[in-house]
């Protein structure tokens, strides 16, 4: 991790005095090294270590081959944008004879299996351990990062809070809370948080679902190293930086670009939620909150 880390100073340190445009500026390169300083640190106070076993490695962290770049999909951190950029930019679109977007502007298919290996993205759990070892060293790694419990609001209201049909969500949800399966059904985000921090006996633990878990789980941040952490509430400037150093283009490549800014969350939700919900949720996302700096 060191040899990476320095190896990482060294290219900051080269590059600084070399790129004055994009808004790649010494202050943002410098907050960059201060997040992955941070992480370091950070990470040190972790109990379980992470590391490269195969059967800990989440599905989420992929390898972009062709450009030799990791980057980790973290569902409601932009992850559909992300993939969107890598179908276009390998002309993926092209192979699966589909059009990247449809007439609603949402991205239907970009989650797919054979999306991902026609856009060049794999899997990093599927490469050997000396693979692994070698891409853990040498390649640039980014992800989003995002308030956990911004990110938890923004789940629920795309995938349980009821504005139609029972989606596939709601079907596994509904009898696991003791609700029937009907056209009236509906669950609560007060409902969803007290599901969420109430120990499971579970054979499949669908708290686990990778749009709710943790995201330190989700990407290992104190295995990889990441290179770059692009903040959901300073996106726009965040990923344009990143875009220009990684893969020399704009913004402008990635499709449904967030506009908030703010990072604000949406209180109509949380309001509702108890002192121990609250409580229990900065607990279930403790190392989410603290390896990124959110309060």
């Amino acid at each position: 991790l060191l040899i990476s880390f320095y190896s990482h100073t060294f290219f900051y340190n080269l590059i600084v005095h070399s790129i004055d445009k994009h808004g790649i500026t010494a202050t943002w390169l410098k907050r960059q090294e201060k997040a992955r300083s941070r992480l370091m640190a950070e990470c040190k106070k972790m109990k379980n270590k992470q590391n490269g076993n195969t059967t800990s490695i989440p599905q989420n962290i992929l390898v972009d081959e062709k450009n030799r770049i990791v980057f980790c999909s973290i569902p409601k951190n932009a992850c559909s944008s992300w993939k969107y950029f890598f179908i276009q930019r390998n002309n993926a679109s092209a192979i699966l004879g589909k059009s990247p977007l449809n007439g609603t502007g949402k991205v239907p298919f970009v989650h797919s299996k054979d999306t991902l290996l026609s856009s060049n993205l794999r899997p990093f759990r599927n490469f050997n351990i000396k693979e692994r070892e070698h891409i853990q060293r040498n390649y640039p790694k980014f992800l989003v990062s995002r308030h956990p419990l911004a990110r938890l609001v923004s789940a629920y209201r795309d995938k349980l809070e009821h504005h139609g049909p029972v989606n596939n969500f709601m079907r596994i949800l509904l009898p696991l809370l003791g609700k029937s399966i009907n056209s009236k059904s509906s669950i609560t985000f007060t409902e969803f948080v007290d599901y969420l921090l109430k120990p499971s006996s579970e054979k499949r633990d669908y708290r686990n679902n990778e749009h709710w878990r943790p995201y330190t789980d989700l990407c290992l941040p104190c295995y990889l190293n990441y290179s770059y952490v692009i903040r959901y509430e300073n996106f726009n400037d965040d990923a344009d930086r990143v875009l220009h150093l990684l893969y020399n283009t704009s913004l402008k490549s990635l499709p449904h670009k967030n506009q908030q800014q703010s990072g604000l969350l949406d209180e109509d939700y949380l309001s509702n939620l108890t002192k121990k919900q609250l409580q229990g949720l900065r607990e279930r996302y403790y190392w989410d909150f603290h390896l990124f700096a959110y309060k």
